[in-house]
């Protein structure tokens, strides 16, 4: 079994061609260039049909799609690049959210060379972190400046706050 979840073809469907609940999108974020956070054909498609979405990435990510998709000349106005130095962030607001990106050392000692970043959005007044593919154990400094407690998956890349989840 797959220990990675991806989504099922319908699903990838209704994303490439923006339909709903992927219809009306502000944001998209990307926390790293590996397949299973992203797709450049997918994430290019998906920004050809909702206009009004923008990309919020590592510069990994903008190389992939760059050399990868035909098309990135006609969305790359809506692309923002978000790579700060290690262990820092960079404060953007985007589409009136305020955005806190860190780049966050990966899980896998192998993968030092990847641009993993955590993501930190204020909707509201509430504040949703993402962490792409950063090591609990890791402690890192930004992270706890910016979120002092921030990990709700477990070990072994399961969620139990996914049971309690429902996005309709």
């Amino acid at each position: 079994m797959n220990k990675y979840l991806e989504p099922d073809q319908q699903t990838v469907s209704l994303i490439k061609n923006g339909l709903h609940p992927f219809d009306d999108l502000d944001l998209v974020f990307v926390s790293n260039f590996h397949a299973d956070h992203f797709d450049p054909y997918v994430t290019t498609q998906l920004m050809l049909n909702n206009e009004k979405v923008k990309l919020i990435c590592p510069q990994q990510v903008i190389n992939k799609m760059m050399i990868f998709t035909a098309d990135y000349a006609k969305i790359k106005d809506r692309i923002i690049e978000a790579t700060p130095v290690a262990n820092q962030y960079d404060r953007l607001i985007v589409n009136g959210y305020e955005i806190l990106a860190c780049n966050i050392k990966h899980e896998k000692k192998e993968n030092d060379h990847v641009e993993n970043m955590g993501y930190v959005v204020n909707i509201n007044g509430v504040k949703v972190f993402h962490s792409g593919d950063s090591d609990p154990e890791n402690n890192d400094s930004c992270v706890q400046a910016i979120m002092p407690t921030y990990f709700v998956g477990m070990q072994d890349h399961s969620n139990p706050t996914l049971d309690y989840i429902y996005v309709n």
